[in-house]
């Protein structure tokens, strides 16, 4: 076998050891070894096979000829997967995710541990684990020690009792802190006929010294130093505390060597033997008990010879001359169980052979593209395994959909595979197509970027047979994110992109374009537009393309080509409001902006340009040119009048960009904004010329022959600043490697302010958008605060304090109370602001809220979870994102605790609310202005507008309890035309979760009802699992169905006629039948109403009434409603009725038969009642 271990390094670490021993014992068995590590060669370890050290491990550097790839720990188990090919190995030697300190790394290490790899470990429990958890297959290997070196017959005596503590204090799991005050009460009891010995790979800390515990350290330079110090010592305590001990090698070692132990009560020890008699076991993180432990040893003649002799016999299992043939037979194992299964990855993703995240990003991927395939020729250039050239063909209903990959193999393997008569697959380079031009109405490239070394070239071919009026769909992972040094670390990639880098090639051959991101964010994968500079912390890009670019080279008088005009800057549009009607471009050039502008929205575009020849074509595009300077021509311009103005490019080209910024300020509107971008004079590539004595002026760039201004960040803010602008968003792109580390540190030494150096010297330009100082939002308005509680009083009255501290706006404060029993509903009682709604029991999220927005008379309506605290200017700047756009219909703000790009991590404060406090002010002054426009918001804040609940409805309570139905909100309100916001500069803090915790709901089993229940409605496929989530999308799309999708706030009761004094609902049905009939006479004035919307109702009732054995002239009044009715029509048939008879939880009526406060009969239990 060709065998690669990826080893992190070659310290002297027991489990270091074992890998080496093994990589040494395979290659003399005839195998071929190579260890691959970050470390440099050992000098405690004899290296007779292949040892390559290298700056850093990644895939690249992993032989290709490698059949098996070993990574040995969760760092590098990464590095084996992510090569791409062959038999990737997770070799663990212990489970991290258990002693992980912090969320983030915990998600990290589930995710390695998740990733589509063989499994080996060196206990039984830990096997357990891992089979139970990821279901992956998992060989065991134990872990072996050399008996040649670690045998009883070196030992020593000594006049004192010698007490052995192995181990880094540096290591948490390790406890050596317990094992050190376990030493201090040996030596208080034993005085000084005992001494304290420690061994540990890095030299005593200052903590360990000041103790005064310790007798001798040690720092062991060999394996054979290590078996002399175990030989001297009489016992070893060994302290781990936790589950993600995997296999300490010292207790074995120390066995051999005839020195009893004392160990803490964990599995890993536990796991040594299957009769655990060979040691003894203490409590983690007891000391006391530990110290009783080894005095009892000490002084226990007979047990001290027991383990003594007990420890040899266990340690003899881990001989290496046992363990080398269970190495060798398991590797052998695994290449004959797993050859077949990896062979074909080369870095394809194969559903369900790959890792879960991987997987659902991949079919993201194409489930986002189905939505533009519909009865379209489509082709899936790059298809790997064809799953997504099936999604096309199947969910996405395309007209003909051609897969084609260069390997040969994996055509044969799509077409055994996937057969449908609008799918075919071809082999075929994406450098050379053979189809002919204008043939394909959607062409997908997804992931197959980074492998091309000519983009250009690329792009043209993909172009060539794009038709004019078709959509290029196309991917790449974020260079940023897998790797930010220069080289790819994966070795298939030839490249990789930043943002920038990709949206610049692009920009070369599409007029249009729009990229999305793919994040990952709190254990959930989600797509995100790009109108924020958080795409640039995108595992992957997605881009949207059409319109190839045909452009025309005209030489003008300033030696500039046509081409320096024709661009429709998507980078501008994507800061440029919807709502805009009135915009003014500013060195409009050949008016490509404003036509991409006035194609995507209703707007009136005048552009400003200097070059005649140049205005000649922007008539073509825009509604008006100006042809002049704009430091001339200003004057002409109307007061008062522009939403936006666009500088684009333009400022550094003019004479005093101070003026004209002030004098344009009285040329927007009240809500106007101005939109700028400009060159970064503080660019490496300049600083480096300069130092270099050269100031090259050129024919564009930063360095422009035209520019007469240049601007740093700093200098920017405060022109803008100067002229009487706030900015509300400031966006950067990204061009270079910055300015070196090393002169970064000469110059700091030099005095000089060169903080920000680094950073800003990477930004080629600025984009920013900014607005008069003085406009402030209307708030006079009245906003509505609805509060829904259930218990957790303390909260509410955070709650309730903090809105009263904090909002000095125009606002009512509705609260509704599902049946709270902690005395929640007294207080409330007592609250003179509080408009209280006692339901007196629990109608969930959704009928709760809604019964508040029945009450609502505000132009705003927040709907706030109890267990929020909110914070000074929350509601001014809530409702001023709202305001700024029309179409805006939803505002959420950002939160500690929530999902998405709503989330703030690692939050500083803790649990000090007046930390929290200060935190939410610097927040707030940072991100002043900034918004993200986004497709969906949490519940637990969110600002509607009235008009959105007119238009809407309410919530759906259809779903249970809290999950979904803010999603269900969103969708619905997009669907009616409205957008959704994420105001940055709001922080509330959210505690989360409070009533699922105090009310003992289980959470997960909440989300997954609610989920099958959103997929039902929505029409989702029923074996989408939850982890994939939705195509929001795809749901966002076809219009607002009034009937379908309005939920009434306030229930009209249906029309019925000669309904009797009282009455009675159910669904269809013989139980409620056979109770109603054997419960009234037919002289009661009572009437059944039954609800049975099918074609042949009468029949089968009537047919039921005989079956029963009654005449069916003679019985209590029936009343059959068999009318279809919409799911939101269902209220207003129970709203006629006195009571509802169920027969099951899953009655449609059960629901709102609570909201309506009717009586509800449970058949099942009455027709048992005597």
């Amino acid at each position: 076998m060709n065998i690669t271990y990826a080893l992190p390094d070659t310290s002297l670490w027991g489990g270091i050891e074992v890998f080496l021993a093994q990589a040494s014992r395979l290659q003399k068995r005839g195998h071929k070894v190579r260890v691959i590590t970050a470390g440099s060669k050992p000098d405690w370890f004899k290296i007779d096979f292949e040892l390559i050290s290298v700056p850093k491990l990644t895939p690249r550097v992993i032989p290709q000829d490698s059949e098996l790839i070993i990574g040995t720990s969760y760092l590098t188990a990464v590095v084996a997967h992510d090569t791409g090919f062959n038999i990737p190995i997770h070799y663990c030697r212990g489970y991290e995710y258990l002693g992980a300190s912090d969320l983030q790394t915990k998600n990290h290490i589930d995710f390695v541990y998740s990733l589509h790899t063989v499994k080996v470990v060196n206990n039984s429990f830990l096997k357990k684990i891992l089979e139970e958890k990821y279901h992956h297959p998992t060989y065991m290997i134990h872990n072996a020690i050399d008996l040649s070196l670690f045998h009883p017959g070196n030992r020593a005596t000594f006049p004192k009792k010698r007490v052995l503590i192995a181990g880094p204090t540096e290591v948490d799991l390790k406890d050596i802190k317990t094992a050190l005050k376990a030493a201090k009460i040996l030596k208080k009891k034993l005085g000084d006929t005992v001494e304290i010995i420690r061994v540990s790979q890095f030299p005593i800390s200052q903590e360990e010294q000041s103790l005064e515990v310790v007798d001798e350290y040690y720092n062991p330079s060999s394996r054979e130093e290590m078996a002399k110090i175990y030989s001297s010592c009489d016992v070893l305590m060994a302290s781990s505390k936790g589950k993600e001990e995997g296999f300490d090698l010292s207790p074995i070692e120390a066995m051999a060597c005839g020195t009893p132990v004392v160990l803490t009560d964990i599995s890993a020890y536990r796991s040594y033997d299957e009769v655990t008699d060979y040691a003894l076991f203490v409590p983690p993180q007891d000391p006391e008990t530990m110290a009783q432990a080894v005095i009892h040893l000490l002084e226990d003649k007979d047990l001290y010879i027991r383990l003594q002799k007990r420890g040899l016999e266990v340690a003899k299992k881990y001989d290496w001359d046992i363990v080398e043939n269970e190495v060798e037979t398991v590797f052998s194992e695994i290449k004959a169980n797993h050859w077949e299964e990896f062979k074909l990855r080369n870095e394809r993703m194969f559903p369900g052979k790959s890792d879960p995240l991987t997987e659902a990003m991949h079919f993201q991927r194409y489930r986002f593209a189905s939505q533009f395939v519909k009865d379209k020729v489509v082709l899936d250039a790059g298809c790997g395994a064809g799953y997504g050239s099936w999604i096309m063909a199947t969910e996405g209903g395309a007209r003909e959909v051609i897969g084609i990959d260069y390997a040969k193999e994996i055509i044969e393997y799509d077409l055994e595979k996937y057969q449908k008569d609008n799918l075919t697959f071809e082999t075929m380079n994406v450098l050379d197509l053979g189809f002919e031009d204008n043939k394909f109405d959607v062409v997908v490239n997804f992931e197959v970027f980074e492998h091309i070394d000519d983009p250009d070239a690329l792009l043209k071919e993909l172009s060539r047979v794009l038709k004019p009026d078709g959509i290029l769909l196309l991917s790449t992972p974020n260079k940023a994110v897998y790797s930010p040094d220069k080289e790819p670390d994966y070795p298939f990639h030839v490249r990789e992109y930043s943002y920038q880098e990709f949206r610049s090639i692009l920009a070369k051959y599409f007029h249009n374009f729009k990229f999305i991101g793919q994040y990952l964010s709190s254990g959930k994968l989600e797509l995100r537009t790009d109108n924020s500079v958080l795409i640039e912390k995108a595992l992957a890009f997605i881009a949207i393309a059409q319109n190839p670019l045909k452009r025309k080279e005209l030489n003008l008088s300033e030696g500039k080509s046509l081409t320096y005009y024709p661009y429709s800057s998507p980078e501008i549009q994507a800061l440029i409001p919807s709502s805009a009607k009135k915009i003014l471009d500013i060195g409009c050039g050949a008016g490509e902006l404003g036509k991409a502008l006035k194609e995507r929205q209703d707007c009136e575009v005048t552009g400003v340009e200097i070059v005649p020849e140049v205005a000649d074509k922007a008539r073509e595009n825009l509604d008006k040119v100006i042809v002049g300077d704009i430091e001339e021509i200003i004057d002409d311009l109307p007061e008062n009048y522009y939403d936006v103005v666009i500088f684009a490019d333009v400022l550094e080209h003019l004479k005093n960009p101070w003026k004209i910024l002030s004098q344009i300020k009285t040329r927007i509107n009240a809500q106007g904004i101005v939109i700028i971008s400009i060159p970064n004079v503080r660019h490496w590539s300049v600083i480096k010329d300069l130092l270099e004595g050269r100031w090259d002026y050129q024919e564009a760039r930063i360095l422009g022959k035209t520019h007469l201004r240049f601007f740093t960040k700093q200098t920017i803010l405060e022109m803008l600043d100067k002229a009487g602008f706030k900015v509300t968003n400031l966006q950067e792109i990204v061009v270079g490697e910055g300015v070196p580390l090393n002169l970064r540190d000469v110059l700091k030494d030099l005095g000089m302010e060169v903080s920000t150096l680094e950073e800003e010297g990477r930004i080629y330009q600025y984009l920013l958008v900014a607005q008069p100082k003085e406009v402030t939002p209307k708030t006079l308005s009245l906003t509505s605060i609805i509060i829904l509680t259930r218990n957790n009083l303390e909260y509410t009255k955070m709650c309730l304090e903090s809105i009263r501290r904090y909002t000095p706006e125009l606002h009512e404060i509705i609260v509704v109370d599902n049946g709270s029993t902690d005395g929640t509903i007294e207080y409330l009682e007592a609250q003179e602001d509080v408009k209280l709604i006692k339901n007196g029991l629990n109608l969930g999220f959704a009928l709760g809220n809604n019964l508040g927005l029945r009450e609502a008379r505000g132009e705003y309506i927040v709907i706030l979870n109890n267990d929020t605290v909110v914070t000074e200017g929350w509601l001014t700047r809530l409702i001023s994102s709202a305001q700024s756009n029309p179409q805006v219909g939803i505002v959420g703000p950002r939160s500690n605790y929530v999902v998405g790009p709503q989330m703030v991590s690692n939050v500083p404060y803790g649990g000090d609310m007046n930390a929290m406090q200060e935190f939410s002010r610097q927040w707030s002054l940072e991100n002043s202005g900034r918004y993200e426009e986004a497709l969906r918001v949490i519940g637990f804040c969110m600002l509607v507008k009235r008009e959105v609940i007119e238009k809407i409805g309410g919530f759906d309570p259809y779903y249970e309890a809290g999950n979904f139905e803010d999603d269900d909100f969103c969708i619905r309100a997009q669907r009616a035309g409205f957008k959704i916001r994420i105001a940055h500069d709001v922080f509330i803090h959210h505690f989360g979760s409070k009533t699922f915790q105090s009310e003992k709901i289980d959470y997960r089993q909440v989300m997954l009802t609610n989920w099958e229940r959103f997929k039902s409605k929505w029409g989702l496929p029923r074996e989408l699992p939850i982890e994939r989530g939705y195509p929001i999308y795809q749901l966002i799309q076809g219009g607002f169905d009034q009937d379908k999708h309005f939920v009434p706030l306030s229930i009209e009761p249906l029309s019925l006629e000669e309904l009797r004094s009282q009455t009675y609902l159910s669904e269809f049905n013989t139980l409620t039948l056979r109770w109603f009939l054997s419960n009234f006479k037919p002289q009661d004035d009572v009437t059944l109403v039954i609800y049975h919307p099918e074609e042949k109702a009468e029949e089968e009732v009537a047919k039921a009434i005989q079956e029963l054995g009654y005449d069916i002239d003679k019985t209590p009044d029936i009343l059959l409603y068999s009318h279809p009715l919409p799911e939101n029509k269902i209220p207003s048939l129970v709203a006629i009725v006195d009571k509802v008879l169920v027969d099951s939880g899953s009655s449609p009526f059960l629901i709102w038969a609570k909201y309506l406060n009717k009586e509800v009969i449970e058949i099942e239990t009455a027709l048992h009642e005597p």
